[in-house]
């Protein structure tokens, strides 16, 4: 079985509310290896968006750990989770928070840059993922310049470019009219057969979901596999 590239164990997480106290996710147990599609649904508020924000060390559990390969994510300082996840993943929002004051080619460098990487070599590697994507033709159009369904492949670019083991999605083609979610639903497919990046998406789209690999739901803070359900 390949390493896993995430790993959470007893994850939960709690949030005061005055004297009360809200238990948003309750052992959370979770893996994926390298080429994983896994998709989470769950109705509106039942935790999906904490739970990817948990993963993606945007937040701290309450209770449990969370492992990306095999590194504790938890433990680490600000400093270093920011660097470990410039390196280790990607986030693919419903609005894609592209830099409107820049081009396609450079909001997708924007992560190299971040790291350090040289702006030729940066450039470059944008410039592959945006063909990759089907944007060869508007590297140099700014986010404002282009189609909805336009700016979220730019986004999925940038979350691809630093070649990441894990891509988190929290509902991508949510914004996006059913033709064009059509259309970047079936892109990330594609890439992560390509890749072999592993992609944990946040949908409510029962037909998307069903072409991942597993389908997991979450309910009253936890976490089960739709076909054990």
């Amino acid at each position: 079985m390949s390493e896993a590239v995430v790993s959470a164990r007893h994850l939960a997480r709690t949030y005061d509310e005055g004297a009360s106290a809200v238990n948003v996710l309750q052992d959370i147990n979770l893996e994926l290896a390298a080429g994983d599609l896994v998709a989470v649904v769950g109705a509106s508020g039942s935790g999906k968006s904490t739970l990817l924000n948990l993963l993606g060390g945007l937040d701290r559990p309450s209770e449990g750990e969370v492992t990306i390969c095999g590194a504790d994510l938890i433990n680490m300082n600000e400093k270093q989770r920011c660097q470990f996840r410039n390196r280790h993943l990607g986030f693919i929002y419903q609005f894609h928070h592209l830099l409107p004051e820049f081009s396609a080619l450079e909001n997708v460098a924007m992560p190299l840059l971040i790291r350090g990487d040289r702006p030729a070599a940066a450039l470059a590697d944008a410039s592959d993922l945006l063909s990759q994507v089907g944007l060869a033709e508007r590297v140099s159009h700014k986010p404002g310049e282009l189609s909805g369904g336009e700016r979220q492949r730019v986004a999925i670019a940038r979350a691809l470019v630093t070649n990441p083991d894990l891509v988190l999605a929290d509902e991508p083609t949510g914004n996006l009219d059913e033709r064009t979610a059509g259309q970047v639903q079936a892109l990330m497919l594609d890439l992560n057969r390509r890749l072999g990046t592993a992609f944990l998406v946040v949908t409510h789209d029962s037909a998307f979901a069903e072409q991942c690999q597993r389908v997991l739901s979450l309910h009253e803070g936890r976490l089960a596999s739709v076909a054990d359900i």
